[in-house]
């Protein structure tokens, strides 16, 4: 997040400036760098290496801000060059030969650096011109902290009556881990430019309510099952699911959050929803194709079989569903009152047993 925040203030300046942007290919920040550039529309020139190492010099490559690729279109920076050949004769011991990085910190008049790791290649290429070079303007930004987050306990939920019981199929959201569905990893940089704080802190609230803004559920990949895109449900009450959910460390989130959607089990069955077949073995050659999305691996560690697991192999259309066999769930608080006030379906709030005024069961819908 703060990466990109200083990206923004280094093309803002450079806005300011009217000056191009240099950027090494096939470096860290190139993608973040080309996007940002786009982005601000401002003009950027790629720098990158002969393929000849016995006539290796790095060299800029001029480039349409609005093209994916670079053209073979050459710009030469003959004082710029000058100084890079000058470092090269006298900085062997930092390296013998230049590469795109190096190329990319001597070559132009101002670096900005979004980030620079203590001790690095980076930061030794820098030193090593601010050295030779007195008069090189380095533009850094507030470092890059990494702390680790801090789980807290889990706290408890008062479920609502109507969702007490076993007659649903349970579906909760969660905060994704990059980019939407369907969104592409161009337009999720260009949220992250524009705002850093928002596109890298999404809720499952945030899930929630595209899902209502859509109107379906949609079938995707998971962790479990990556060969056949699915939307996934639980057969065991949302009480248990939320009061057993634990925090999976390798994939950085709790299992079950206190959002989603319950479709009545009937319905589900109606349109082709169907359990998961847990088995022991990973041959999946004695069931029929079109029961393979349903297969998952019962496991040794932990036996998923307890999670009573159903699966859709398409996306469920919510527009379809009656509104007695749906009810869309969320945390109370103010923020997802306000997100889901013009939601069509009947909305169950639940409020935290530790709030000081906690929900009436016969909460009217929304």
């Amino acid at each position: 997040m703060q990466v990109t925040e200083n990206l923004g203030l280094a093309m803002r300046k450079a806005e300011a400036m009217r000056a191009r942007i240099l950027i090494g290919k096939k470096t860290a920040i190139a993608p973040w760098a080309a996007a940002a550039s786009e982005l601000w529309n401002i003009p950027l020139e790629w720098i990158e290496e002969y393929s000849n190492r016995s006539t290796q010099k790095a060299r800029a490559l001029s480039i349409d801000s609005q093209e994916t690729a670079p053209n073979k279109q050459s710009t030469t920076f003959p004082s710029s060059f000058k100084r890079f050949d000058k470092w090269v004769a006298e900085s062997t011991r930092e390296a013998t030969v230049p590469d795109t990085d190096q190329a990319v910190i001597w070559i132009p008049d101002v670096l900005y650096v979004p980030w620079m790791r203590k001790g690095g290649k980076i930061e030794t290429a820098v030193l090593a011109r601010q050295r030779l070079d007195p008069d090189f303007k380095v533009v850094t930004f507030p470092s890059v902290v990494t702390r680790q987050k801090r789980r807290t306990p889990s706290p408890r939920w008062v479920i609502p009556s109507v969702l007490a019981s076993n007659q649903w199929l349970i579906h909760c959201t969660r905060a994704p881990q990059d980019r939407w569905p369907s969104e592409t990893e161009s337009n999720y940089r260009r949220e992250i430019l524009q705002d850093p704080k928002r596109a890298l802190s999404r809720h499952p609230i945030d899930s929630l309510a595209r899902i209502v803004a859509q109107g379906q559920l949609t079938a995707q990949a998971s962790v479990s099952c990556r060969r056949y895109p699915v939307v996934c449900f639980s057969a065991r009450s949302l009480d248990s699911l939320l009061r057993t959910r634990c925090y999976r460390p390798h994939l950085r989130r709790w299992d079950y959050e206190p959002f989603g959607v319950a479709l009545s089990k009937d319905f589900a069955e109606s349109i082709g929803i169907q359990p998961v077949i847990y088995t022991d073995s990973t041959n999946q050659n004695g069931y029929q194709l079109f029961d393979r999305y349903r297969l998952h691996p019962k496991g040794r560690t932990y036996d998923w079989s307890a999670e009573k697991e159903w699966r859709s192999p398409v996306s469920v259309k919510l527009r379809k569903v009656p509104n007695s066999d749906i009810r869309i769930f969320a945390e109370d608080s103010k923020q997802s009152r306000l997100i889901l006030q013009q939601c069509p379906w009947p909305v169950e709030f639940l409020a935290r047993s530790d709030s000081k005024s906690p929900i009436s069961d016969h909460q009217r819908p929304l």
